[in-house]
């Protein structure tokens, strides 16, 4: 009787479906969320590596790979030392020029090193285990953290050249 329900009701015009009707919908979720190692390859050229290794960490501590997770790390401090160093020179050191120059260069070696040595094989290895693509992150949030930190950092270089023209 009740597998009859449903043609009485078509025949009668109550088209209502009933969940035993619906076809099942294969609605898959995405195992992993990741940022796009690639896409943040590309924003390092606008925030410095700093930004890269920071994103690449945070991809391979979702991967529970935590060896490369330190490894970004360490590229994380050493683009720290880069960065935060160029200030402090520069407030103690007379030429500014030169330590910016040098530091543009050490950034450039540094970037190229990075990428090289460490996000290179993550933007491989994303290809590798995910042909059929992964979980997309939002970018607001990080390309908004970066945004507050070149705005620290230039209040940085504010707070250093005052500094460093009382100190001369």
């Amino acid at each position: 009787m009740r597998q009859l329900l449903p043609l009485y009701l078509f025949a009668h015009g109550d088209m209502r479906v009933t969940p035993e009707d619906q076809p099942l919908k294969k609605t898959k979720k995405p195992a992993v969320f990741l940022w796009n190692p690639l896409v943040a390859a590309i924003w390092s050229f606008v925030f410095t590596p700093l930004f890269g290794a920071f994103i690449h960490m945070r991809n391979w501590q979702t991967l529970d790979e935590r060896a490369r997770a330190k490894q970004s790390f360490c590229w994380l401090l050493g683009g720290l030392v880069i960065v935060l160093g160029n200030h402090l020179v520069s407030a103690l050191l007379v030429s500014n020029e030169l330590v910016d120059h040098i530091t543009i260069a050490l950034l450039f070696l540094y970037g190229c090193g990075w990428y090289l040595g460490s996000g290179m094989s993550q933007v491989k290895l994303v290809k590798e285990q995910f042909p059929k693509g992964y979980g997309k992150k939002k970018w607001w949030i990080p390309l908004g953290t970066a945004l507050l930190g070149v705005f620290v950092y230039m209040c940085l270089g504010v707070v250093f050249t005052l500094l460093s023209n009382q100190i001369r």
